[in-house]
């Protein structure tokens, strides 16, 4: 661990960041202690019948790089 930003008793959001590193790479971890609802999401109603795509991550997906 190389850091953390811990609001989970000033802040109304309750969050916690923590920053890890392994040589080159950061990873920052986010976290938060406030109360969710159920996720209504279901993978068997977004996937093809054929399952997930051939990378492993369910079609439509994308990720943010930083």
């Amino acid at each position: 661990m190389v850091g953390r930003l811990d609001r989970r008793h000033d802040d109304e959001r309750a969050f916690l960041i923590t920053y890890f590193r392994a040589g080159s790479t950061v990873i920052e971890v986010f976290g938060f202690d406030v109360d969710t609802a159920q996720n209504p999401w279901q993978p068997a109603l977004i996937c093809s019948a054929s399952g997930p795509s051939a990378s492993g991550a369910v079609r439509g997906s994308s990720v943010t790089p930083m």
